[in-house]
C-alpha cells in the first residue's frame, strides 16, 4: 500500500488501481468458490471462549460457529459517500465497568462497525466480502475479503484499509448489487443443494441517488440470498423509505437501524430486555432467532419472550425450563443465568445491568400487565 502512495503519476496510480481490482476479483471469485463449513468440535468451543471474552451471551455465543453451514459466504456494500462525514454518529468508549459515549462522524462508527465484523468473520472463518460503493482516495482497496485463507494477516490487512479509507462521492447502489448478483449466481446451484443463503448486508445512511433499487433487490432475491439493510442514521424519512421498499419485495428486508435508537425502541416495547450491543452485531450479520426483529416493533407475547430469553441463556438453561415465562421457576432460573452471564452495559440507561431483568419480566407478563401489551399492540398497528 506504501508503494502506492508514493507513486507521483496520475496515470500509474490509475492503472495500479485497476489492477489491484482485477487482483481483488480474483481473491473474491476464490471466496465464492470457497465457502464456509462446519467446525470440528475443539475449533468450536475456542470461538465460543473468544465470543463469551467479548460480551456475547453463552446462547448467542454458541450459535454465531453453527451458523457457517447455513449461512456460507457474506456480502457487506458500505456506503461510504460525502454524507458520511456528518457528525451525528456516536461512539462508546471505555472500560468493561464504565462506559462513555461521545459524538463522531457517522463513517467513524461504521467503522468500528466493520473492525467488528473483519474481526468475527476472520474468528468464525467465513468467507465475508467487503465492497465500498465509492472508490477510496489514495491507494485503499474498493473491496477486501476476509476469512477465506484463515490467516491472521487477511484481518489485520482489512483493519488497515479500514482505517485508511475516507468517505466521499455519491450513494449509488446498482452497479455493485448487481456484482453481487452475478457472484452468487455463480455459486446458486451450491448453495441450494446444500439448503444454504448467503447473506447480503447494504450499510447505507441515505437514500440511493440511482432509481433501480427495488429491481436490484428483487433480482437477488431471486437467488437463495437474505438481505439486510444496516441503517447508518437515525432518520424517520430514511427508515420510511426502506420500510415501504420492503413491503414491495418477495421477501422482507430486514431493517436494523442505528444502535441506540433501536435500543430506545426495544425498551419501549420489551423493557424486561437488555439489548446489549452483540446482540445488536448479531442482528446485524443475520444470525440469531427471528424474533430479535420483531422486538423494536411489538411487545412478544409469553411464548415468544421465553424462546428469546432461552436462545441468550442456550441449551442448558432450555433444558431445565418448561414453564410459562412468569412462573416461579423459570424465573428463578433467569435469576441464577443471569448471575452466571454477569452484566452488561444497558444504552438505554447507561448502567451495567442483567441481560433479563426479571421484575419486568414478571410484570410484562402477569395476566393483567399481558393483556394490556396486546391492547397496545393492536393500537400501535
Amino acid at each position: 500500500m506504501n508503494k502506492y502512495q508514493r507513486q507521483s503519476s496520475a496515470d500509474q496510480m490509475n492503472n495500479d488501481q485497476q489492477s489491484r481490482d482485477a487482483s481483488l476479483g480474483e481473491t473474491v471469485s476464490s471466496a465464492s468458490s470457497g465457502l464456509a463449513i462446519a467446525h470440528e468440535p475443539w475449533k468450536e468451543q475456542s470461538i465460543i471462549a473468544a465470543l463469551l471474552d467479548q460480551g456475547f451471551s453463552k446462547g448467542v455465543a454458541s450459535v454465531i460457529p453453527h451458523s457457517n453451514p447455513y449461512y456460507p459466504i457474506r456480502f457487506w456494500l458500505i456506503d461510504n459517500g460525502g454524507h458520511m462525514r456528518v457528525l451525528d454518529g456516536k461512539r462508546i468508549l471505555g472500560s468493561e465497568l464504565q462506559h462513555q459515549v461521545i459524538a463522531c462522524s457517522r463513517w467513524v462508527e461504521l467503522q468500528e462497525t466493520m473492525d467488528f465484523h473483519i474481526q468475527l468473520a476472520g474468528l468464525n472463518e467465513t468467507p465475508t466480502i467487503f465492497r465500498f460503493i465509492n472508490y477510496p482516495p489514495q491507494a485503499c482497496a474498493r473491496e477486501f475479503c476476509v476469512g477465506r485463507y484463515r490467516q491472521p494477516s487477511e484481518v489485520d490487512v482489512a483493519l488497515s484499509i479500514v482505517r485508511d479509507c475516507e468517505p466521499r462521492g455519491a450513494n449509488e447502489l446498482s452497479e455493485h448489487l448487481r456484482e453481487i448478483y452475478e457472484r452468487i449466481r455463480t455459486i446458486e446451484p451450491e448453495l441450494r443443494a446444500q439448503k444454504q443463503q448467503a447473506i447480503v448486508v447494504l450499510a447505507v445512511a441515505g437514500l440511493p441517488e440511482d432509481g433501480t433499487l427495488a429491481d436490484d433487490l428483487r433480482l437477488l432475491q431471486s437467488l437463495p440470498v437474505r438481505l439486510i439493510v444496516r441503517l447508518c442514521v437515525d432518520d424517520s424519512k430514511v427508515y420510511h423509505y426502506y420500510a415501504e421498499l420492503s413491503r414491495n419485495l418477495k421477501e422482507p428486508l430486514e431493517i436494523v437501524g442505528e444502535y441506540f435508537s433501536e435500543a430506545k425502541k426495544i425498551h419501549r416495547y420489551n423493557p424486561w430486555l437488555t439489548y446489549g450491543l452483540t446482540l445488536h452485531r448479531c442482528r446485524e450479520m443475520g444470525i440469531g432467532h427471528h424474533l430479535l426483529s420483531m422486538l423494536g416493533q411489538r411487545s412478544l407475547d409469553k411464548e415468544e419472550a421465553s424462546i428469546v430469553v432461552g436462545m441468550l441463556f442456550g441449551k442448558e438453561f432450555l433444558a431445565q425450563n418448561n414453564h410459562e415465562v412468569n412462573s416461579k421457576q423459570f424465573l428463578s432460573n433467569v435469576t441464577r443465568f443471569n448471575k452466571e452471564q454477569g452484566q452488561i452495559w444497558n444504552p438505554v440507561t447507561g448502567k451495567m445491568e442483567f441481560w433479563v431483568d426479571t421484575k419486568k419480566l414478571q410484570k410484562s407478563y402477569s395476566n393483567k400487565q399481558f393483556f394490556g401489551l396486546l391492547r397496545k399492540n393492536s393500537n400501535t398497528k
